[in-house]
């Protein structure tokens, strides 16, 4: 298990509704955008599935759970949480992971 002060990994997997592809990755892209200027953010990134263009992965690390916390905590994640739930269908896939070195 991971110390409370050491960096934390995250993926978070959603999948959009049918024909909410655009809204999504419009979404998305403004919580990426937001999301450069969280303290403790070292990687905060994502993608969209070519394949199965309403999969979506975020991908992020963090300095410590803390951080990522506070993250969770900001105005800005929390308007796109709300905002998801008409795009998205489901919760998301969230796990959080331990960097090995």
């Amino acid at each position: 298990m991971s110390q409370p002060d050491s960096p934390v990994a995250v993926t978070a997997m959603l999948t959009a509704r049918p024909g909410s592809e655009a809204r999504a990755a419009e979404l998305i892209a403004g919580i990426v955008a937001a999301t450069q200027r969280h303290e403790g953010m070292l990687r905060y990134e994502a993608q969209q599935q070519l394949d199965a263009p309403r999969n979506f992965t975020f991908i992020e690390q963090w300095t410590s759970r803390a951080t990522l916390d506070a993250h969770l905590a900001t105005p800005e994640l929390l308007a796109f949480r709300a905002a998801a739930a008409e795009v998205f269908e489901g919760p998301a896939d969230v796990r959080l992971w331990r960097l090995l070195k």
